[in-house]
């Protein structure tokens, strides 16, 4: 396994966290009738840091099929069903917990509620924690993913699932590649749809990557220069499109891809604070489903008892980003020094 993997899943969290700061904040700074952030502060630095995040999922989940594949044992390799049945686990109960609160909060903060079946659907998909569902599906499928991972097949396996994004993804957003299916195409994609639209490919791209990492890596490595001026010239592209000067929705998933093709080649010793970027990894999930709750929970206390500092969106925006980061990676490492807490930690946090 890459060294450098764990603090490339903790600087995919860094940037989640960043990008429901700025889009939580944002949203609240509207409801209270406040004209929205502009100026050369947010063109120049908020918008690029907020777009940044079109690589933390796809990073996220390419790490997590990378773990997988290091679980993978034996010639030919297969993964066990008791490592499928812990991870599982580790992935569900905190998700049912941590949603449940949400639906809790987001009940009080905005007065919406939905009948039990319409809960039990917006868990299946994953709202708003989208990418859950699809990475339970991923770790159920791992064990013939893994079978498949090796040579030409894994190939051939990263491209049928990329194929299928790109076709759901002109499902869910038609005409986002330039075409339109014809009427008789299907119209919409149940359950997880929009999920597979955008992040279908990226679990098994680096599964096969890490059960193929002996060949893939010596070929990478001679482009690794030419892959990071790559990575750079379709990221400014993206932020075009962004800034409306040019159209071009579809550069995220492209930019996405390639940007993961360079995680190998990076080395952990030139990522800053890697050992505190580490720490963030360690309690990855858990702050990935706190984080969310604990902000909106904030921005109400704060509509509700002091409106006037919304006026203040870009320090309220960091001050939502500090605590959304810093806050539960606290309340984790102390509860998980509490004895009663340490039996069901891993059903709270994962």
């Amino acid at each position: 396994m890459n060294r450098q993997f764990s603090a490339l899943r903790g600087i995919a969290m860094i940037l989640v966290v960043f990008h429901h700061a700025v889009d939580l904040t944002a949203m609240e700074v509207a409801r209270a009738g406040i004209a929205p952030l502009s100026g050369v502060v947010n063109t120049l630095l908020i918008v690029p840091l907020y777009e940044l995040g079109i690589y933390a999922v796809p990073l996220f989940l390419f790490v997590s099929g990378a773990f997988m594949a290091y679980a993978a044992k034996g010639e030919p390799p297969t993964v066990s069903w008791t490592v499928v049945r812990n991870a599982l686990k580790r992935l569900v109960f905190p998700y049912l917990i941590w949603s449940i609160i949400l639906y809790v909060e987001v009940f009080f903060h905005y007065g919406e509620a939905h009948s039990i079946p319409e809960y039990i659907k917006k868990l299946i998909i994953g709202s708003p924690f989208d990418f859950v569902p699809l990475l339970f599906f991923f770790y159920l499928v791992s064990p013939l993913m893994v079978r498949w991972g090796r040579g030409w097949r894994g190939l051939l396996l990263v491209a049928g699932i990329g194929l299928i994004q790109l076709i759901v993804m002109n499902i869910e957003a038609p005409g986002i590649l330039g075409f339109y299916f014809p009427d008789w195409a299907p119209t919409n994609v149940p359950v997880i749809g929009r999920t597979l639209a955008q992040f279908a490919v990226y679990f098994p791209l680096g599964l096969v990557y890490s059960m193929n990492a002996k060949e893939i890596n010596p070929r990478l490595q001679r482009w690794k220069r030419p892959l990071l001026f790559i990575i750079l010239a379709l990221f400014a592209i993206h932020l075009l499109h962004i800034y409306g000067v040019i159209r071009l929705p579809v550069m995220q998933y492209v930019a996405a891809v390639i940007a993961l093709l360079y995680t190998p080649l990076i080395d952990r010793k030139t990522i800053p604070q890697v050992r505190r970027v580490e720490l963030v990894s360690k309690h990855s999930y858990g702050l990935y489903l706190i984080h969310f709750t604990l902000i909106d929970l904030a921005l109400f206390a704060i509509a509700s008892l002091a409106p006037r500092l919304l006026s203040w969106q870009l320090p309220l925006t960091l001050l939502m980003f500090v605590l959304g980061l810093l806050f539960p990676i606290w309340l984790m490492e102390k509860l998980a020094q509490v004895k009663a807490i340490r039996p069901v930690y891993r059903y709270l946090f994962g």
